[in-house]
């Protein structure tokens, strides 16, 4: 048996970044239901393969933007059709604003083990700089959420290097 990482890149974005280089397009319920439903399709083409899959990596653009049954979807199709490894580390990126709308106890209870949460700074000027809509608040009540509903492997991004962010910004952060 061979292992191997899984990483299924999700480019559905509510607006892009000016710091992203990333392929990403604009969120829409309807291309995110095709996305999701070729992707799955795509696990059939592995299944029965001698693959063991040790870590599953769902990122992007932005994951969270799928949605509880979109994702759960996605981790019922892996697990259905690939075999994963026990304890395998399986991560979701997720951004604090549209995090907050997943239900993570239902995720967890389809093998989602991990978050990465795209925190990027918790200064309010460095996160309107980088354009972005969430604040500190929004990242520690996902890091809550994702606690009470049994996810404590959780990492969150940190943007180094922002113009004008000093030292102590970077600790505050």
């Amino acid at each position: 048996m061979q292992k191997t990482g899984l990483y299924i890149h999700i480019p559905f974005c509510s607006g892009k970044c000016p710091y992203c280089d990333f392929y990403s397009i604009a969120s829409d319920e309807a291309a995110m239901d095709k996305y999701t439903a070729e992707v799955i399709k795509k696990f059939d083409n592995y299944s029965g393969d001698d693959i063991i899959i040790d870590t599953v990596y769902i990122g992007g653009g932005t994951p969270s933007l799928l949605g509880t049954d979109r994702l759960k979807s996605l981790l019922d199709g892996i697990s259905n059709r690939l075999l994963i490894e026990e304890g395998a580390e399986v991560t979701a990126e997720v951004n604090p604003r549209s995090a907050a709308a997943l239900d993570l106890a239902k995720l967890r209870d389809s093998g989602l083990n991990r978050l990465s949460v795209g925190m990027q700074s918790a200064v309010e000027e460095e996160l309107k700089l980088l354009g972005r809509w969430h604040t500190k608040e929004d990242v520690a009540a996902v890091v809550q959420s994702a606690k009470a509903a049994g996810i404590t492997n959780i990492s969150l991004d940190l943007m180094i290097g922002i113009p004008h962010q000093t030292n102590e910004n970077i600790k505050k952060s």
